[in-house]
């Protein structure tokens, strides 16, 4: 799906959904991208990332779950390469 708007994709459990919320409320991030919040933890609900908004996604907040490990989505293996990812503590 086309908007003509960049894609920036939040991935975490909570504390994402609240950042990507954020982002929507903000009129100048949300007039140039289309905000993507998959959830990271089971019944968090959120929005699916198909192989067609990973790939040319152009900015990436990520938590770092416990233990050091990245919470990952669907098609993460598909991500832009020149994706800028930010990684973010719980």
């Amino acid at each position: 799906m086309s908007t003509g708007k960049k894609t920036l994709i939040v991935a975490g459990n909570c504390q994402a959904k609240n950042i990507a919320e954020i982002f929507r409320r903000n009129a100048a991030v949300a007039e140039r991208y289309r905000i993507l919040d998959p959830a990271g933890i089971p019944g968090l609900g959120g929005n699916d990332v198909t192989e067609e908004d990973a790939a040319p996604c152009d900015l990436v907040f990520q938590q770092v779950g416990n233990g050091g490990k990245d919470v990952e989505f669907s098609h993460y293996d598909k991500l832009n390469p020149a994706a800028h990812v930010i990684r973010f503590r719980h």
